[in-house]
């Protein structure tokens, strides 16, 4: 059996970068998914967090994990 590898739900907030004008997006995780063996994501929103709109589903990292 392979070991699950965690990903993260994420959706963006865009917004303007005040010092440099520039138009930026700020990630923020709302939950984990887990790839499934016959293909997919098997799926979990964090409690209280209601999503609509786009999302992004993400590997989670060695680095992700730090911060």
């Amino acid at each position: 059996m392979t070991k699950k590898v965690p990903h993260d739900l994420l959706i963006g907030e865009k917004y303007t970068d005040k010092p440099t004008g520039e138009d930026k997006t700020s990630w923020h995780k709302v939950g984990v998914a887990f790839a499934l063996e016959n293909g997919g994501f098997s799926c979990k929103v964090l409690d209280g967090v209601a999503i609509t709109g786009e999302f992004i589903i993400k590997e989670r990292t060695a680095k992700d994990a730090e911060g």
